[in-house]
């Protein structure tokens, strides 16, 4: 299992760096409208992964069997493993891509509100509401925490469908099978 659980970790922190270096990059040089959008389809591809872990597990270890509770701690191990390498990664990519990132979302915030129409004492007091929780970036701690609870809500959601969907006991066919096809033999 701890084969599955690093290597599986490893390739979902992988796609998720690479998917979120492109898209720093692409905040950088063109509008960040729809980085949300592509933020959580990044973690829901990178999070994927561990519905294949747990089908490789079942399929190649458990002999084509895999418990809901085996299932789930595979995928709670490969998410734990993913989203702490997801937040070595935005901290990284905040010290070298994005090192304005907090001042970018503000500004970029405060356009989305003003072309909405939204007023000026609303305008002002989201900008107010953003900064003050922006200021918790200064700690890098703090920060990493943030981070760390984007994507874990992501991996778990996709780790209990995993499992729900693998998990299975020997069906009544394999156990005909397994006896030759005759019912009557036992």
């Amino acid at each position: 299992m701890r084969k599955i659980v690093i290597t599986y970790g490893l390739i979902a922190a992988g796609i998720s760096a690479i998917i979120w270096t492109g898209i720093c990059l692409l905040m950088k040089y063109a509008d960040a409208g729809h980085s949300m959008i592509l933020g959580y389809t990044a973690m829901l591809i990178s999070a994927f992964i561990i519905y294949f872990a747990i089908k490789n597990y079942r399929d190649n270890i458990g002999g084509g069997t895999i418990k809901f509770g085996k299932a789930f701690l595979i995928g709670l191990y490969i998410s734990i493993i993913y989203t702490v390498l997801y937040a070595v990664t935005w901290m990284i990519l905040r010290a070298t891509i994005m090192t304005d990132f907090v001042e970018s979302y503000i500004a970029y915030e405060r356009k989305s509100l003003e072309q909405s129409g939204a007023s000026a004492a609303v305008i002002q007091a989201k900008v107010q509401e953003m900064e003050k929780m922006m200021a918790m970036f200064s700690n890098p701690l703090l920060e990493a925490l943030m981070v760390f609870t984007e994507p874990w809500p992501v991996a778990i959601l996709v780790t209990l469908v995993s499992a729900l969907i693998l998990s299975r006991k020997k069906k009544q066919q394999d156990s005909l099978a397994e006896s030759g096809g005759n019912i009557f033999k036992q």
